[in-house]
Parts: C-alpha cells; structure tokens; sequence
C-alpha cells in the first residue's frame, strides 16, 4: 500500500516534523533537518509540534519530548521514590497517571501561581509581578491564548496610568518653571 505524502499546512500552527531511521528530524515546515535541541527550542518558545516516525506514521511526538527531558537531565532530581512506582506502573496505569494527575496537578499549580502574582499586584501596584518572566512554564501557557489577553492587558494598563496620572496631578500644585 502507498504511503501518501504529507505536507506542512500552512494554516495549521503546528510544526509537523519527520523523524527517520537514521535518528534524523526534519522539519517540514523549514524544509530542513533540524537537531533535537532545536525542537527542544520549538517547544520553549509555545509552538506546537508533532513528531512522525517516517517508517509508519505513527505519531512519537511523547517519545521525542521524553528523549529532551532524560538527555537535557531535566529529570535528575525527581525525586526517587516517584520513579520508582512510574516503573513498576503498567504502561495504562502510567498514561492514567500522566493524563489525570500530572497534567491536573501542573494545571493547579498554573492557577496558584497566577492568582499569587494577582495578590501580589494588588499589594504592589506600581511594580507589576510578571509570573511568565519568573517560570518557564508560565511562558508557554499564557502564549497560547495571548493576543486576546495581551489587548485587554494593554486597555487595563491605559486605564491605570490614566487613574495615576489624574492622581498624581490632582495632589501636585501648578508649578511653573
């Protein structure tokens, strides 16, 4: 049977990328080989991507983030006894336990960390807390829906400096100089 051909949509954000047997990725968005550290890269900076084995098709884009995390040594200080139930886990039990808790509990801890930086803001209205700037991870989730944010931020901010700036020239006498 003929494989058929796939092409890079133009409209579609994801970056589709082929790997092949000799462990080599290429990017059909660039039309080029790409490294591993350069989809690591793709990743930090928001953009989704899609890993394919060329030999079948079948989608290894888990395969591939797992590979940047255990060669980058970004797993060297989870802590032991959490790995070691992830291997004695059976492969369903793992995928459940991925699915549901993990990505449940950093959803938790995206919410917690937003709403301390609103706390925080609140307290400290002139020196605004961007929580994105502080964890990596806050940068790539708040990219995905941040063209809608970032206009109501920038209105929220115009609306702030109007209020300080009335203040400010309301509790300061006219001086000429």
């Amino acid at each position: 049977m003929p494989r058929k051909k796939v092409h890079q949509d133009p409209n579609d954000p994801t970056i589709r990328i082929k790997k092949y047997g000799n462990r080599r990725l290429y990017s059909m968005k660039e039309s080029r080989y790409i490294t591993l550290s350069e989809v690591e890269n793709l990743v930090k900076d928001g953009q989704p991507v899609k890993v394919i084995d060329a030999s079948n098709d079948r989608d290894i884009t888990s395969e591939i983030l797992t590979q940047i995390l255990l060669e980058g040594g970004k797993v060297k200080n989870f802590p032991a006894h959490i790995l070691m139930e992830m291997v004695r886990m059976q492969d369903d039990a793992l995928k459940t336990f991925y699915d549901r808790y993990l990505s449940l509990g950093l959803d938790y801890f995206y919410q917690a960390q937003k709403e301390w930086g609103r706390m925080v803001n609140a307290f400290t209205p002139f020196s605004q807390f961007n929580l994105a700037d502080m964890n990596p991870f806050m940068k790539s989730r708040t990219k995905e829906n941040s063209d809608g944010d970032l206009q109501a931020e920038i209105a929220q901010l115009k609306e702030r400096l109007a209020a300080f700036e009335s203040k400010n020239s309301a509790s300061q006498p006219d001086s000429q100089i």
